[in-house]
């Protein structure tokens, strides 16, 4: 588990006050601190890390592309990240500076674009990449939200979180709460996506990718590169098919476990059948 957090505005933001709001992710990371700033010192992103798979400083965040040109700043897993290593090896990407998962994920969108690579990963993620290019800030998450991560644009200031705390305490946001969240968390028993108990800040959707445009200064996209419902649509004769063979097995089971009951009730009566008639 880390924690990320970012902050784009119009106008030059405040460092020093920023470290101090990453700083109540600490719990999520305690391993390292890292920000980084762009050159107009108007885009900041932030991340504390939990070293897991590599544990040396090459796998320090936010991280930048071995281009210069992407950064990154990431919290989860990506199961297949060797594999993966592996074809970029192949394609020719030879020079890694370590052995992390993020490395893999930065290299493979600076190759192959991040919708593929987003396609190609097998794992549970949030994260922010920086493209200096296009300069435009992506977030993404998983396909079935296992990590979270919070996001809002308010004043043209875009900002985003792995929690929603560190957004509370950005003074100049004046966060309200939304006051149609508690009907749902009342109805529901919890706040559904993409609402949160604050008026200005959402959630990241399973499988979605929200691209903010910085020198436009509004989100230009909401994206679903994995949505379930489709997944269903689109493999729905397979799946009622498998459903059919799966309910015929448990059918079959079913009665296999009556039959034994039934065997086993018979037996005990002719037991206590026997019993009497030799007693008597």
């Amino acid at each position: 588990m880390c924690g990320i957090f970012g902050f784009a505005s119009s106008r030059e933001i405040n460092l020093e006050k920023l470290k101090k709001i990453l700083n109540y992710l600490n719990h999520r990371g305690p391993d390292n601190t890292g920000t980084w700033i762009n050159n107009s010192e108007n885009i900041f992103l932030g991340h504390k890390r939990l070293s897991i798979i590599d544990i040396e400083d090459t796998g320090n965040q936010p991280m930048l592309s071995n281009s210069g040109r992407f950064v990154i700043s990431y919290n989860g897993e990506i199961y297949n990240f060797k594999e993966l290593r592996k074809n970029l090896e192949k394609e020719g990407l030879k020079y890694f500076r370590g052995s992390s998962d993020t490395e893999v994920l930065l290299n493979s969108i600076e190759l192959h674009g991040l919708n593929k690579t987003l396609s190609l990963i097998d794992g549970m993620f949030a994260f922010a990449i920086y493209d200096k290019k296009t300069n435009i800030l992506s977030l993404c998450r998983d396909r079935f939200g296992e990590k979270p991560l919070y996001y809002g644009l308010k004043y043209k200031n875009f900002f985003f979180s792995s929690e929603l705390k560190p957004l509370k305490e950005i003074d100049s946001l004046n966060l309200e709460i939304n006051n149609q969240a508690i009907n749902l968390y009342f109805k529901f028993g919890y706040i559904p996506h993409p609402h949160t108990i604050y008026s200005d800040v959402f959630k990241v959707e399973p499988g979605q990718i929200v691209n903010y445009s910085c020198k436009d200064q509004k989100i230009i996209s909401k994206n679903k590169y994995y949505d379930l419902k489709n997944v269903f649509m689109n493999q729905n004769k397979k799946i009622n098919f498998k459903m059919k063979i799966l309910f015929l097995i448990l059918l079959k089971i079913n009665y296999l476990k009556i039959f034994l009951v039934e065997l086993c009730l018979m037996w005990v009566m002719e037991y206590f059948f026997l019993r009497e008639l030799i007693l008597h």
